[in-house]
């Protein structure tokens, strides 16, 4: 996948001409794409329009069921005004939704956000590939999904055994939460985590168990266990580090601080291209966004392909074998050829 420009943007405008959406289609894949619907007030054309691309990397390890696309809009979710702006959405990009791009909750999204966008449109969300149902509704959509992937990666990097792992987590959202719950039930001891706000730091091990539960939803530490500033976090006595915050978030100056000789990124973009040239350099290994957090998308566009059929132990079975494949294939590639994870992942796909 070489091409420099999206298949497709549809741009949406507010009431005085300005863009304040879009919708990316990077590739179709049998007439069909899928991604995210990110909603923040600091989303732009660039970033919609590299996160698709990214989404089409993602589903190359999975075969390509379906093609990549993103979208967003620039408001904050809570805010009255964020109906008027999706009425806009709904209707600029109709004829997109209708027929070829398929989209779900990313940042900022909710539920009711995405089912008040196919509710403006009169349609099921995943009728475009021929489903009457919502993604949420479709046979293998399991909790902390993104955190199984990710999990998935971890283990083959660390050599395809997660027990005894000492595993720092930067970001407790979803992502970041659910990437504890899945890696301790792989067997890993999760040392330390993190948020906006600050860090908790226990070398015997958390239980992420009861973190979670006592966060009410993985949007936040519970203020009472923070003990230590956020960056405190990269220099713990780790075996990896996990980024599940915002992208970009770890640059050159954090980068430096990182102690574990490996980094998965959970999150999409979670270093900066200087970060990730400073861990190279240190020898430290990352595992990048396009293998780590592609479980959620695989499983979708693998059942929009099938048209909903597919049986849920299949489906994972296919998805946990691609991701340890791929992650196998790309470290392997990297050392062969003295560069970094994503650079021999994207060369293996021709990107």
């Amino acid at each position: 996948m070489s091409a420099a420009t999206p298949h497709e943007v549809v741009i949406v405008r507010g009431e005085r001409g300005e863009e304040i959406g879009w919708l990316v289609i990077d590739r179709l894949v049998d007439g069909l794409s899928f991604g995210g619907f990110r909603f923040s007030p600091d989303v732009t054309r660039a970033e919609v329009e590299r996160l698709a691309r990214c989404m089409s990397h993602k589903l190359a390890l999975h075969g390509y069921p379906v093609g990549g696309a993103k979208a967003g809009l620039r408001c904050d979710p809570r805010e009255p005004g964020v109906e008027k702006m999706l009425d806009r959405f709904a209707e600029t990009a109709r004829n997109s939704l209708m027929s070829r791009a398929i989209v779900g909750r990313d940042m900022g999204a909710t539920d009711a956000l995405i089912d008040g966008l196919y509710q403006r449109l009169g349609s099921a969300q995943m009728s475009v590939a021929g489903v009457d149902s919502r993604l949420r509704d479709l046979t293998g959509y399991r909790r902390h999904m993104t955190g199984l992937g990710v999990s998935y990666a971890a283990r083959r990097a660390m050599g395809g055994d997660l027990r005894g792992v000492r595993v720092a987590i930067q970001g407790f959202g979803l992502v970041g939460a659910g990437s504890a719950l899945r890696l301790s039930a792989m067997g890993a001891s999760i040392v330390a985590v993190s948020d906006a706000t600050g860090a908790l730091i226990e070398p015997d091990g958390i239980d992420a168990e009861a973190l979670y539960d006592a966060s009410g939803g993985a949007r936040a530490l519970p203020p009472q266990s923070l003990k230590s500033s956020r960056d405190s976090l990269f220099a713990v006595d780790a075996d990896l580090v996990l980024l599940a915050a915002s992208s970009n978030s770890v640059d050159v100056e954090q980068a430096r601080t990182i102690r574990a000789r490996v980094v998965v990124e959970g999150s999409n973009f979670g270093l900066t291209d200087a970060g990730r040239e400073v861990l190279q350099e240190m020898g430290v290994c990352v595992i990048p966004d396009l293998i780590a957090s592609s479980s959620s998308a695989a499983m979708v566009a693998r059942q929009m392909q099938a048209k909903g059929r597919l049986r849920e132990d299949d489906l994972w079975s296919a998805i946990e074998t691609a991701i340890d494949e791929a992650t196998a294939s790309a470290l392997a590639r990297s050392r062969r050829e003295g560069t970094d994870v994503r650079t021999a992942y994207l060369r293996a796909h021709g990107a």
